[in-house]
C-alpha cells in the first residue's frame, strides 16, 4: 500500500489486522466473503520515534529481528503467519541505498511464503512489489512523490547493522 503522509495507510493496516483476527475468532466482519486460512503467528513492524538512536537504526533492527524469526520457523510455521510492516523504507525518496534495502527485503519475503501487509511512501517500493505473483498493489488516488530523506548512507548502516548478512545467512 502506498500513499501521501497522512492518507490513513497506518490505520488501514491495523484495521486489516483487526478484522482478520476477528475472523479467526469466528467474531462477525463486514465483508462481502471471506477466504480464510487461519495464521498462528503475527510480527509487528510500525515506525516510532527512538530516543538515543534513529529512527532509520530502528527500523533496521526491527527488520533484523522479522528476518531471525523467520529463519527459525518450518515453511508449515511461515505459511500461518501474518507479517504488518508500516513504513518500509521510512522515507519518501529512493535515494541513498533506501530502494536496495526495501527490494532486498520484500524479495526475501516473498521467497519464505509468509503473508505480508505492508505501506511505503516510496513509488519505486511499489512498483517493485507489482512485479511479484500473488501481490496486491492499493496505491492512494492523490498520491504523489515527494522530496524528504536527508543526506546519508543508509546502505552502509544497514550492512553495518547486519542486516544484508541475516538476509544472506538465511538463504544458505
Amino acid at each position: 500500500m502506498t500513499g501521501r503522509n497522512g492518507s490513513g495507510k497506518s490505520v488501514a493496516l491495523l484495521t486489516a489486522l483487526d478484522i482478520f483476527l476477528m475472523a479467526q475468532l469466528g467474531l462477525p466482519v463486514i465483508a462481502t466473503s471471506v477466504t480464510l486460512s487461519p495464521k498462528k503467528y503475527f510480527l509487528l513492524s510500525f515506525l516510532e520515534r527512538v530516543p538515543g538512536d534513529s529512527t532509520f537504526r530502528a527500523k533496521i533492527a526491527k527488520d533484523i529481528l522479522i528476518i531471525r524469526a523467520i529463519n527459525k520457523m518450518s515453511s508449515e510455521e511461515r505459511r500461518r503467519t501474518i507479517i504488518i510492516i508500516d513504513e518500509l523504507g521510512s522515507a519518501t525518496t529512493p535515494g541513498d541505498g533506501i530502494l536496495k534495502i526495501c527490494t532486498s527485503f520484500i524479495d526475501w519475503l516473498v521467497k519464505q511464503g509468509v503473508t505480508v501487509f505492508m505501506s511505503t511512501q516510496i513509488v519505486q517500493v511499489s512498483e517493485h512489489v507489482r512485479d511479484h505473483d500473488g501481490v496486491n498493489l492499493i496505491v492512494s488516488d492523490d498520491f504523489t512523490l515527494c522530496n524528504g530523506i536527508g543526506e546519508g548512507e543508509p546502505e552502509k548502516v544497514a550492512e553495518e547493522m547486519g542486516f544484508f548478512e541475516a538476509l544472506r545467512i538465511s538463504e544458505e
